[in-house]
């Protein structure tokens, strides 16, 4: 993009970026609607470049998708916890 892509965080977010990272967590463009408030139409346009988000929505999208990261790595650490990693190792969690 030229220099009218917006920033946010110091980097130029594109509408590609944003769907590799709302494919990242494993979200739909419903999802992530959902998540922002944003329609899923209008994050169809953002993710195929055909219009340029303001910084409001760039911060709600990012804001949605960081929490969703979060929370993935969370039930990831708690279903790989120590106890539980433990009873795998020794056939207890067959």
């Amino acid at each position: 993009m030229g220099s009218d892509c917006r920033l946010i965080s110091a980097e130029c977010i594109t509408g590609e970026e944003i769907r590799q990272r709302r494919e990242l967590v494993s979200w739909t463009q419903y999802d992530l609607s959902r998540a922002t408030g944003i329609s899923r139409s209008r994050l169809s346009e953002i993710e195929c470049g055909h219009v340029q988000p303001p910084p409001d929505e760039l911060r709600k999208v990012e804001r949605a998708v960081r929490l969703a990261a979060e929370q993935r790595s969370r039930d990831f650490e708690r279903v790989f916890s120590a106890p539980a990693a433990a009873a795998v190792a020794t056939g207890g969690g067959q």
